[in-house]
């Protein structure tokens, strides 16, 4: 469950930071420029966030196949 999971955030990190910054973008306004800040603000930190996510699990996905690895190479020793 956790390579789909982790493959699945994997592939949606470019979708969400591009449509953040579509978003962003996309919602200006000429005459209230003091509202980019936030909206900017927070699609960087949704795009961190899942950033962050996709880190750690690739961290278990990693840990998880150095120690099949591991299991499998020390059984044929």
């Amino acid at each position: 469950m956790l390579l789909p999971l982790w493959w699945a955030s994997y592939l949606l990190f470019p979708f969400v930071a591009g449509l953040g910054a579509f978003l962003v973008g996309a919602s200006l306004d000429p005459a209230a420029p003091e509202q980019v800040l936030p909206r900017l603000a927070f699609a960087y930190a949704l795009t961190f966030a899942l950033f962050g996510e996709v880190s750690l699990l690739a961290r278990q996905v990693v840990q998880r196949l150095s120690w099949r690895a591991l299991v499998h190479y020390a059984g044929n020793a």
